[in-house]
């Protein structure tokens, strides 16, 4: 059992305290010692302790506390930013949105349950757990296939805007010379044909779309 102190304790989250069995032995506290910033930094570092979580889970008598990373840095997230820079801070999962996790899949190229389940556990504080994905996307099925949709969202914007520049599909070369990611868009569309498929569909959407708007216009101002 790690010896904590009555401060230790209360810094606690209510969850990690609750879990605490408050026994005689709680009396016997470890030796406290100073530590500095740069040992502070180097246990955190050579540990991989992004959180304090992993930090009171793992560390061994003797070795730095939380308590010792607060009263150093004045607060656990200084000392983790000092430690690991700003991107190493504990997402909040009260506030990871549905464009965090599916930035997470393509980013980091999580296109399988295995992959993301791998990077959870390597690196907590970055990739949300599974509960986030079925909160905002039901099932992995679902975040993947809006994931690659997001991923190649912008060059087919731009495919797109081109075609009505040109008045036409442009071709691989067009696409090109236009700074457009025609070769990302046939992968996802598995070739050039269907690519061309989707865009003379999407284009005669957007033309229905927009002939149904000047209807609507044309109705509202005879009234």
């Amino acid at each position: 059992m790690i010896r904590r102190t009555p401060k230790e304790i209360l810094e606690l989250s209510p969850e990690e305290r609750r879990a605490l069995k408050f026994d005689e032995a709680c009396i016997h506290y470890e030796p406290r010692r100073n530590f500095t910033q740069e040992q502070i930094i180097t246990y955190l570092k050579e540990n991989d302790f992004r959180t304090s979580r992993r930090l009171m889970a793992n560390r061994k008598v003797g070795e730095p506390t939380v308590y010792d990373a607060v009263k150093l840095f004045g607060s656990w997230r200084k000392a983790v930013i000092r430690a690991f820079g700003e991107k190493a801070i504990r997402y909040n999962r009260h506030l990871v949105s549905a464009e965090y996790v599916v930035q997470c899949v393509v980013q980091f190229k999580l296109w399988t349950k295995v992959q993301w389940e791998a990077a959870h556990r390597a690196k907590p504080v970055a990739i949300p757990s599974f509960n986030q994905i079925r909160k905002h996307y039901g099932t992995f099925v679902n975040l993947k296939a809006f994931a690659e949709f997001y991923a190649v969202e912008p060059s087919l914007s731009k495919i797109m805007s081109l075609q009505a520049i040109l008045g036409k599909i442009p071709t691989t070369a067009e696409c090109l010379k236009h700074n457009v990611n025609i070769y990302e868009l046939i992968r996802k569309y598995k070739g050039k044909c269907k690519l061309n498929q989707a865009l003379r569909l999407l284009e005669k959407n957007e033309t229905s779309s927009a002939r149904r708007k000047r209807n609507t216009r044309k109705v509202s101002s005879g009234l």
